[in-house]
């Protein structure tokens, strides 16, 4: 009985004891990956912070005390993707790099990261249906085109106005190139370089118009 008396406190106690808790750090990440898992398996209309409580184990209050709402929430999903595009993808480059050649990796980067079987296509689909995503999503292309005209202003000798709708036209064509679902081999290669092409036909009509 004595034995038994024992085990049964030891049990109590530890049942009683508080639980470790996760590093705040930790805890922000395990919530953004499940939410990140849960848009692309049911979309953003099968999302709810209290389905992400839920599967994360934890109290409603836990996750809003990282994110105010799914707003928020869905901002720092598409953040911390486009932290990891912009490390690969980097900036308009400024070292001397031929443009032909920078356009070449700036398409196959781009097919890389936003084709149609990849994650991060879906995401911003999904979540760009929330209005306040769906401005930072307009507002990142519109830096993005900005770093592109400023580039090719220099490039290319353009006027600002040139360079701006060049830049424009160059996203809209790797938008398009990226809706054909090209995947890697020889088939999404030619494709870029069709694209590259003609991208430099265009700035060259452009620059001669200028």
């Amino acid at each position: 009985m004595a034995i038994v008396a024992a085990r049964t406190t030891a049990r109590r106690r530890k049942e009683s004891a508080p639980r470790s808790r996760m590093p705040r750090e930790l805890r922000a990440r395990q919530l953004l990956d499940l939410a990140e898992s849960i848009v692309l398996a049911d979309g953003l209309r099968g999302f709810t912070m209290e389905r992400l409580a839920g599967e994360a184990g934890v109290a409603k209050t836990v996750v809003y005390s990282h994110f105010a709402n799914a707003s928020e929430l869905g901002l720092a999903i598409l953040k911390r993707r486009w932290s990891e595009v912009d490390a690969t993808f980097g900036a308009p480059s400024e070292d001397g790099r031929p443009l032909e050649e920078e356009l070449r990796a700036f398409a196959t980067v781009y097919l890389d990261v936003t084709g149609p079987r990849r994650a991060l296509r879906t995401l911003m689909t999904e979540l760009a249906r929330d209005p306040v995503v769906e401005q930072a999503v307009a507002q990142r292309l519109k830096g993005r085109q900005a770093s592109l005209a400023k580039r090719l202003e220099k490039a290319c000798g353009l006027a600002p106005g040139s360079a701006r709708m060049a830049a424009a036209m160059v996203f809209g064509a790797l938008s398009a190139l990226s809706d054909h679902g090209l995947e890697a081999g020889g088939r999404r290669a030619q494709a870029v370089e069709r694209f590259v092409a003609s991208a430099m036909g265009l700035l060259e009509g452009l620059r001669r118009a200028s």
